[in-house]
């Protein structure tokens, strides 16, 4: 709740129209990321710039002049900017025609995407995601430094592998240990306030149609290095024989 505060105070500290600021601050805790931009808040004391809260006021729809809102009122506009959405996490990769064995990655996910440590897919020998489904919730840096690192584990090893013993080095997750992941992603969600909002692109609820659910790693970047740097560092569990 402090913190919370501490950013409601803030937002009113730099937006000077209290109805801007109002609108700005969020009312979910920490449900929503905060935004973290140099400027962002100033840039609503201009004089040119108005905001709409479109959960009070949703788009009905475009006209020739701009977009007219549920009150009513037609926002003339010269140009408008499609950024109001995105399937975030595996909207990317679901959109790729990625295959193996006859099935489509977006075939296979579905019913929601299913990873090992965020890297690895069942199925899909040899395919790598940096900071896939199921990495690691936190600041994305730290997150995609560790998911290198794993797949670096990996594929040194392979190598490795390949050249001792003449094997063929691939690197492919078992179908259990993806399972397994899938289902501790999943409790990890539980008991946060990512798990009772509605729409929030984190879960997938904000695509009409897609299956919500975890997305990502939510017990904390340290249980999570520990856990994948054993897999891919030590005992190799959770990995087919190369």
């Amino acid at each position: 709740m402090e913190v919370c505060d501490f950013l409601r105070r803030k937002i009113q500290e730099i937006v000077r129209d209290p109805e801007k600021a109002r609108v700005l601050t969020p009312t979910e805790l920490f449900a929503r990321r905060p935004v973290s931009n140099d400027g962002y808040y100033e840039t609503y004391n201009r004089d040119n710039v108005t905001i709409v809260n479109l959960k009070q006021t949703p788009i009905v729809e475009i006209t020739t002049e701009g977009i007219r809102t549920g009150d009513g009122v037609v926002h003339c506009l010269d140009v408008i900017v499609f950024a109001t959405g995105f399937d975030a996490v595996d909207g990317n990769l679901t959109r790729v025609d990625i295959s193996s064995g006859g099935r489509t990655l977006r075939d296979v996910w579905a019913a929601g995407p299913r990873t090992y440590l965020g890297s690895f897919s069942a199925g899909f020998p040899n395919m790598f995601i940096v900071n896939g489904p199921m990495s690691p919730f936190g600041n994305v840096i730290p997150a995609i430094e560790a998911s290198v690192e794993i797949i670096t584990n990996a594929i040194e090893r392979a190598e490795l592998v390949r050249a001792q013993d003449g094997m063929r080095g691939v690197v492919e997750t078992t179908r259990e240990a993806e399972n397994d992941w899938v289902e501790t992603c999943k409790k990890s969600l539980e008991g946060t306030l990512f798990n009772d909002v509605k729409g929030s692109w984190f879960t997938g609820g904000n695509i009409p149609g897609k299956v919500v659910g975890s997305r990502a790693y939510f017990a904390g970047m340290k249980s999570f290095r520990d856990v994948a740097m054993d897999a891919t560092g030590n005992t190799w569990k959770g990995f087919k024989p190369l």
